[in-house]
């Protein structure tokens, strides 16, 4: 029987600004993106969640969705996101 993991995939990375109700998606690594009056910014496109600024200035808009994956696939991912997956099997 093959080994079944999770991982967690972002699909989108983005924020609302509540002062100037600017709403900025990050879309590839690196995409550092201000909002129009600089109170908060989004960052790490698909790969990672990162926000700078008071957290009050900003609500949360990302959507991620859990897949499962088989061992191989899971090794892979390892290499590449380290610590990002959960093994279903040890829960």
């Amino acid at each position: 029987m093959a080994r079944i993991f999770e991982r967690q995939r972002i699909v989108y990375n983005r924020i609302k600004c509540l002062k100037c109700r600017d709403i900025i998606e990050s879309r590839s690594v690196h995409d550092y993106r201000p909002c129009s009056c600089g109170a908060c910014a989004v960052d790490g496109g698909h790969d990672y969640l990162r926000r700078t600024g008071d957290r009050d200035n900003w609500q949360e808009m990302s959507f991620a969705v859990v897949e499962k994956v088989e061992k191989e696939e899971y090794d892979v991912w390892k290499l590449l996101f380290g610590n990002q997956l959960q093994d279903e099997n040890q829960a």
